[in-house]
């Protein structure tokens, strides 16, 4: 949390430090890292604040409890670390105490697996439709 107000603060006063700094870390090399900050770059910076300051400072921990229907979080290897167990990483998330969630990790990937591993996502996404409950397929 203070590593995020301090992130936050420093949002309006290096804009484009902050944000290629984040995206450089979500890229699974740094060439795709300067190729998302690009994208992001191109964008108005009132915008991407409001969404920064959103994703950064809304806690969901305590809604994720309520939530009824299964859920997927697939993650890349840098969100949940092979020699990580999967415990301390929801609570990190904020995934803990959701009662029926599922989760997976993708590994070689940045952030944003679906650049680096369409197919293999798709995949997951495709087991987790036809068996939700995940009664017939284990948790990776």
């Amino acid at each position: 949390q203070d590593q995020r107000a301090e992130w936050l603060e420093r949002l309006d006063r290096d804009y484009a430090g902050v944000v290629h700094a984040a995206y450089l870390g979500f890229g699974r090399d740094p060439k795709q890292g300067e190729m998302l900050y690009r994208r992001m770059d191109a964008l108005d910076p009132r915008m991407v604040k409001r969404w920064i300051r959103l994703a950064w400072a809304t806690d969901l921990t305590e809604q994720v409890t309520r939530v009824q229907v299964p859920v997927l979080a697939v993650l890349a290897e840098r969100s949940w670390p092979a020699n990580e167990p999967w415990a301390a990483v929801a609570e990190a998330l904020g995934y803990s105490g959701m009662p029926r969630l599922r989760a997976t990790r993708i590994a070689d990937c940045g952030h944003f697996v679906m650049l680096d591993h369409p197919a293999e996502l798709a995949s997951v996404i495709q087991g987790f439709a036809a068996d939700p409950e995940g009664l017939r397929v284990a948790m990776r």
